[in-house]
């Protein structure tokens, strides 16, 4: 029977922010965006009720972004919307594993089945 240790955390945020300002013929965006989560596993990578292999995985991921945009307002011939957007972000991934070397010395336990014995020819 695999032996069920595994455990999962995780957590985030979010936070968006937006400024608008008409002027006569124009109008203003600015848009400000920032993201964040951070995650933990801990994993038993094995299907045997032994300890052997264990993973821990953490992850840690944040994100800022901008964007800000000037358009036109007027309805004249020619209409125009100019912007930038800038965004950046940073991950970092971490992986622990483990082999229990002791857990893979353990002696096998005796069969409860009796070894099958040939049948006389």
């Amino acid at each position: 029977m695999p032996n069920n240790d595994d455990n999962s955390d995780a957590t985030s945020n979010v936070f968006i922010a937006t400024y608008e300002q008409e002027f006569t013929d124009h109008q203003l965006t600015a848009v400000y965006g920032y993201a964040e989560y951070e995650s933990e596993d801990a994993i038993s990578s094995h299907a045997c009720p032994l300890p052997l292999v264990d993973a821990d995985l953490q992850d840690d991921y944040a994100q800022h972004s901008i964007d800000a945009r000037l358009n036109s307002t007027n309805a004249e011939t020619v209409e125009y919307v100019v912007g930038l957007f800038y965004q950046a972000a940073d991950v970092n991934f971490t992986d622990f594993d483990s082999l229990d070397i002791v857990a893979t010395r353990a002696k096998p336990t005796k069969s409860l089945l009796k070894p099958q014995q040939a049948a006389p020819v």
